[in-house]
């Protein structure tokens, strides 16, 4: 058997290199000592003062906003880069520095059949990308919390600010983008999930076309579960059910998979929206409760 077993060869393809990043130039003592004169100041200034320092090139500034120095060491470890696969192993968006690709599995991930304009991010790490269930949808979060929507083929269709917060400020930066399906088909193309790293949830149904733009339909928050924050979530589509990750409050858990930070959360079809499971054995395929959107939303559009 040990024998067949070294008869086995495994051949690595190559289709696609990118080249290097120029490694940035080493710093004068006079450019030290700006840098640091800047980062003692930065956490007193928010809003005009803030935009002006960070477009004039001091976009190694860290957050105004108060993070965990863990949490924010464990993202510094992260690639800049990201790769998302869609559901369908059909296509593959590769997140660079200033622009998304799009490959396709027609020519095994060899060419470049999309293209998606980003504007560079001073926090790379805490950027996110998701597909939605049938590769038509593209969702990009920025570490400001501003979230992009592509076509497959790069074209953007909305753009989704954040109400508050400043550039360079982490506080509505996305731990996790979850796109579903919509049960109003008729109307909406897919609904997306929205939750930031402080544990709050915000639901979108986005439009079949430019001209539809989108819709707020409701908000969670997590954050009686999270104090601590949110690290990220997994959506289950065959149970429609919230796996939630993140630090726990503290206080005694009610069940062993709360104690390591994990809860489960049932997807309602109306308020209140989310219901925890609070059980380690439970049937998730039971029948969810039924009940009417609001009504009230906000809605936008390129």
């Amino acid at each position: 058997m040990a024998a067949d077993m070294e008869t086995v060869l495994y051949e690595l393809l190559v289709r696609a290199e990118w080249p290097c990043e120029h490694e940035a130039q080493p710093r004068t003592s006079n450019e030290f000592v700006m840098t640091t004169f800047v980062k003692k100041l930065c956490s007193s200034l928010s809003g005009p003062l803030w935009f002006i320092l960070h477009n004039a090139g001091y976009r190694h500034i860290p957050s105004c906003s108060s993070l965990p120095a863990g949490l924010m060491q464990l993202a510094s470890l992260q690639m800049n880069w990201k790769l998302m696969m869609s559901s369908n192993l059909k296509l593959l968006a590769v997140v660079q520095d200033q622009h998304i690709e799009i490959r396709s599995s027609k020519d095994d991930f060899g060419s470049v059949v999309g293209r998606c304009a980003v504007p560079r991010d001073a926090f790379p790490q805490w950027r996110h990308v998701c597909w939605n269930f049938d590769g038509t949808l593209l969702a990009h979060s920025d570490s400001s919390g501003h979230i992009f929507i592509f076509d497959p083929i790069g074209n953007l269709l909305f753009n989704i600010v954040p109400a508050a917060g400043c550039i360079g400020d982490l506080s509505q930066a996305v731990a996790c983008m979850v796109f579903l399906k919509c049960d109003d088909n008729t109307r909406w193309s897919a609904q997306l999930l929205v939750i930031t790293i402080h544990g709050l949830l915000t639901s979108y149904l986005i439009g079949l076309n430019t001209s539809q733009g989108y819709k707020e339909t409701h908000r969670f928050s997590f954050r009686h579960h999270y104090p601590r924050g949110i690290n990220t979530a997994i959506y289950n589509p065959a149970h429609r059910v919230l796996l939630v990750a993140g630090s726990n409050s503290g206080d005694s858990p009610t069940s062993t998979t709360e104690a390591c930070g994990l809860t489960l959360w049932r997807v309602l079809s109306g308020p209140p929206h989310y219901k925890l499971v609070e059980s380690d054995y439970v049937d998730v395929g039971k029948e969810e409760e039924e009940a009417l959107l609001p009504t009230s939303y906000t809605s936008g559009m390129v």
